[in-house]
């Protein structure tokens, strides 16, 4: 489907919430490359990737750049479960790897809103595009891509 992929933060395939497993069903049949990132190995279905990781960045040390230039990504959506620090992380490697990046907002697992508000208000501020999953799906079966421009870093 171009240049967008989803990396998708250690959400257990047992365990997705309806919502995300939807979400990422679209994405599939849209043919949407799916990343994901996990410290356990999982089962991949053809148009998927599996990267294992060792912290919570999913670029430090792994081949997630590798896979996502072979796809020739320019822009992707990150979702899954937050645990420490890695969806700020991944996000902002992401972004400083030339990559446009968009938060699936509810699609971002956690037990703490606080958290969740201060990640979208920082991410909002520094780094890319949040956005619902229909908002990200309308944009995607409109345009046949999607285009987001970077901002500026002040």
């Amino acid at each position: 489907m171009g240049d967008i992929a989803v990396i998708v933060n250690e959400l257990p395939e047992s365990d997705a919430p309806i919502p995300a497993a939807a979400f990422l069903q679209r994405l599939s049949d849209l043919s949407v490359p799916i990343v994901y990132l996990d410290n356990e190995v999982r089962q991949t279905k053809p148009g998927e990737y599996f990267i294992h990781k060792k912290i919570d960045n999913g670029f430090f040390e792994t081949e997630l750049k590798d896979v996502l230039d072979k796809l020739e990504i320019k822009s992707v959506i990150i979702m899954g479960l937050k645990k420490g620090m890695s969806i700020e992380t991944t996000a902002s490697d992401a972004y400083f790897n030339g990559y446009n990046v968009i938060i699936a907002k509810d699609a971002i697992i956690t037990d703490c809103s606080d958290d969740l508000q201060s990640i979208y208000e920082w991410f909002e501020l520094y780094f890319g595009v949040l956005l619902s999953c229909d908002e990200i799906l309308t944009r995607i079966q409109e345009y046949g891509y999607f285009d987001v421009k970077n901002v500026e870093i002040p």
